[in-house]
């Protein structure tokens, strides 16, 4: 979700195969890790979805360029088109 953001749950559905559950986008924002972004420029202005400082903090980064290169995660396929 951070290589993609600001996401709405359909486009995390395109991400990662199937439906994102609004349950589970309420854990995620309960625990500080998601949290609303802007609304989707599309028909029905859908909600988007960004990380937050506490997504920052849990996986031990200072920012999300400290996130591993996406490309060179798919090359090493640790990770999807």
């Amino acid at each position: 979700m951070a290589y993609h953001q600001p996401v709405t749950r359909a486009g995390l559905k395109d991400i990662f195969g199937y439906d994102i559950s609004r349950e589970l986008i309420g854990r995620l924002a309960a625990r500080d890790l998601i949290a609303p972004g802007p609304w989707a420029p599309r028909r029905g202005a859908p909600y988007t979805y960004v990380t937050t400082p506490g997504f920052v903090a849990a996986f031990g980064l200072q920012d999300l360029r400290d996130l591993s290169d996406a490309e060179a995660l798919r090359d090493a396929g640790l990770a999807g088109e």
